[in-house]
């Protein structure tokens, strides 16, 4: 994820309402970025070439979270499921690329939207067999500051058997181009590791997690 903006090429396809429809759906789903094989940013309904809305419409945003929402796993739970509520508040973002307005996202905000499109938080719970441990990965989407910024929070911590990580285990964030944008690795007594970053629109990322032999990683295609 960069500050540099991408050329957008705008693409203009005639049809029915119908048709329309079904084509939305299909760019919400995510197949029609599969088919076309390029990031897509919006799909709207237009009646004139004048009338072809800004690559900087702010439904832009909306649309994508929601669309990275639908094509999480079932693995990827709400919050709540995997942690007590006393531990529900992401930790302040000490090792960010950048400070946020807010360094502590509340689950009230993102978990419980009935809007994901607006932002959400998801969590999946990662076994670890060398070790015959747990943690937890945490990914929280944001409408940014502008209409083509997504604000994110990624954080892991260990479950509630635990009070820190195991060592050297890391949290990586990468960019579509294979570069770490990202890196951490805990230390002997880490409790959790945070990250506070932001990103363009048409700007996928990757965040991994690698103990020795094991790695996991989610593609975010925002």
């Amino acid at each position: 994820m960069s500050n540099n903006d991408r050329h957008n090429l705008v693409l203009r396809f005639e049809g029915t309402k119908d048709e329309y429809k079904r084509l939305l759906a299909s760019f919400q789903s995510g197949d029609l970025e599969t088919l076309l094989q390029l990031p897509i940013q919006d799909v709207r309904l237009v009646g004139a070439p004048s009338e072809v809305p800004s690559v900087r419409s702010p439904e832009i945003v909306p649309q994508i979270l929601q669309r990275v929402y639908n094509s999480l796993e079932s693995s990827w739970q709400t919050v709540e499921s995997l942690l007590a509520p006393e531990a529900l508040k992401l930790a302040p973002g000490w090792r960010s690329s950048r400070q946020l307005a807010t360094q502590e996202l509340e689950v009230k905000k993102a978990s419980h939207s009935a809007a994901p499109s607006a932002g959400f938080m998801r969590s999946i719970k990662l076994d670890l067999p060398e070790i015959n441990q747990q943690v937890i990965l945490i990914v929280a989407l944001m409408p940014g500051d502008s209409d083509r910024e997504i604000d994110a929070l990624i954080e892991v911590r260990p479950t509630q058997e635990h009070t820190i990580l195991p060592p050297d285990l890391q949290l990586m964030v990468i960019d579509d181009k294979g570069v770490i944008v990202l890196s951490a690795r805990a230390e002997k007594a880490d409790p959790r590791i945070t990250f506070a970053l932001t990103g363009n629109i048409g700007e996928p990322f990757e965040v991994k997690v690698k103990l020795n032999n094991f790695s996991y990683r989610q593609e975010f295609p925002i």
